[in-house]
């Protein structure tokens, strides 16, 4: 867990960012104004909001991997939120599209992806 009780994931492809904030709710919502507030972000958009009981990503932390071409094509969905016909998706369909993969990684590690793409 990092050192404001958040946990989460992030994704990066091609200066594209998909990221998920767990944790107390005026936490999640305090790091997401400093977040969209940086004038290094254009284009913040909140795909969705909810309330659980427990986290989905109780191991992760923000951290970075780079992640290989061969190791993101065998990643249901990852092409179809970051590719080139994504960025025509309304906001339903972009938040459905991220719903599915981060249920992916939800149920795999980076590891398990990256073991996929060598094996």
């Amino acid at each position: 867990m990092g050192r404001l009780g958040l946990t989460g994931m992030l994704l990066y492809r091609d200066g594209q960012f998909l990221q998920v904030l767990e944790g107390p709710d005026e936490v999640v919502r305090a790091r997401y104004e400093v977040i969209a507030a940086d004038v290094r972000h254009r284009d913040v958009h909140k795909l969705m909001e909810s309330q659980t009981t427990e986290r989905q990503f109780p191991e992760w932390t923000m951290g970075f991997r780079a992640m290989t071409d061969a190791v993101v094509e065998d990643i249901p969905g990852y092409q179809d939120f970051f590719g080139a016909r994504a960025a025509r998706l309304g906001a339903t369909q972009k938040a459905s599209r991220a719903r599915l993969l981060l249920e992916w990684f939800r149920h795999h590690s980076f590891a398990t992806a990256t073991a996929t793409a060598t094996s």
